[in-house]
């Protein structure tokens, strides 16, 4: 009886004893664990890619206020790295630029990428609603490539911008920021003290580093101006009574195609233009009367507004590359100006890049109503496309 009951403590003590041990090399793996976890949140040096996004030329500094610096401003980053290593892509997002209050036209980055080599950068920021919620991590490039930007008419402010894909109107104020996107291939290299990683446009480590990449309007900008033309004091006051567009882009794709030369690929843009607004949009909300005030070097702004790319249509003067043919007919936007003295001109527009700033000038007279397309402001618009990615290009001093 007795030894029944030693033999019976002694399975007791030594079950206890294993159940000890067990429990022990339990914890020590969780520990190991979670500080492993804890080590994610540290870039390690070795894997960090430091560069400065830029959405504005570093050639003009516009007013904090104006709508130019609006268009220019970083609130949300996303940014994609792929390779053909790697089933999934680094990825880099920061959805409270400067803690929500966001960026001037740059932006520093730290982004960790798991190899060296050839990568693919896919770079968003401020997306609408509906881009921004397939914006996760295992997102495929394909996904990426096919996103598109939607407007059911054009809009004036940017808390009109639509955040469903369908392109309507919003029924809330809510401004995601202009959005800016691009895309771009370039080459990681480690450095040779092992302290992180650097980027150059062709797989040759000593080639100049890039230091900044850029991003690019998704929308294209229309300014309309009006002036007295010839002698305003022998004319009768006009008024410009309505302005309406029409045969405008619905969609179009939210990331750009780049030719091998480095220019918008109109062609492969133009394939995703599928939707057109036939139904002419007034532009102004009240009448404007065009006064004697008025000359050339003094007009009176008539209205802004923002539309998808239109790559059909004709060039703009001094622009070398056509658009694409409008062999529909109805391809080539449309406005037209409505006088009080009963005149009615319609205006076709050149062809229209997300990243231009058209502006058309309309000069009024008693007989003639004289229309001219100015080129854009390259300085206040697109940053510098001077980073080495377009080998047609001369690299120009990087950016610290």
């Amino acid at each position: 009886m007795k030894l029944t009951i030693f033999s019976c403590n002694c399975l007791i003590r030594n079950f206890c004893l294993a159940f000890l041990l067990l429990w022990a090399a339990f914890l020590g793996g969780c520990q190991s664990t979670c500080q492993e976890c804890n080590g994610l949140d540290e870039l390690p040096v070795s894997t960090r890619l430091v560069f400065t996004v830029m959405s504005k030329s570093t050639q003009s500094e516009p007013d904090p206020q104006s709508p130019i610096a609006e268009e220019s401003k970083i609130r949300t980053l996303y940014i994609y790295a792929f390779d053909d290593k790697h089933t999934f892509p680094d990825f880099y997002e920061d959805p409270f630029v400067n803690h929500g209050q966001g960026a001037d036209g740059k932006y520093r980055v730290e982004m960790n990428i798991h190899s060296t080599g050839q990568k693919r950068f896919y770079l968003i920021a401020n997306p609408p609603q509906y881009i921004k919620k397939q914006l996760t991590s295992i997102v495929t490039e394909g996904q990426l490539r096919s996103m598109i930007i939607s407007l059911q008419r054009p809009i004036q402010r940017m808390n009109q911008l639509p955040q469903t894909a369908d392109g309507a109107l919003p029924t809330t104020k809510t401004n995601s920021g202009f959005p800016l996107s691009n895309q771009l291939t370039a080459y990681v290299h480690q450095q040779s003290d092992q302290g992180g990683l650097y980027l150059t446009r062709l797989d040759d480590p000593t080639q100049t580093v890039l230091t900044f990449l850029p991003l690019f309007r998704a929308l294209g900008k229309v300014s309309v101006y009006a002036y007295c033309e010839g002698n305003p004091s022998q004319q009768e006051v006009i008024t410009v009574t309505g302005l309406d567009i029409f045969n405008y882009t619905c969609d179009g794709y939210f990331i750009p195609r780049w030719t091998l030369g480095g220019q918008m690929d109109l062609e492969q843009m133009s394939q995703r233009e599928v939707k057109v607004g036939v139904q002419p949009v007034p532009l102004l909300k009240n009448h404007l009367t065009v006064t004697p005030d008025y000359v050339f070097g003094n007009q009176l702004p008539l209205t802004s507004f923002y539309v998808c790319q239109n790559s059909f249509g004709k060039a703009t003067h001094g622009d070398s590359r056509p658009g694409i043919p409008d062999t529909e007919g109805n391809r080539t936007t449309k406005l037209v100006v409505s006088l009080s003295d009963g005149r009615r001109s319609e205006i076709s527009l050149p062809y229209l890049r997300r990243n231009d700033h058209l502006s058309i000038h309309i000069g009024i007279s008693q007989n003639v109503v004289k229309i001219e397309f100015k080129e854009w402001e390259l300085s206040t618009v697109t940053p510098d496309w001077d980073d080495g990615l377009d080998p047609d290009k001369q690299l120009q001093p990087t950016l610290s």
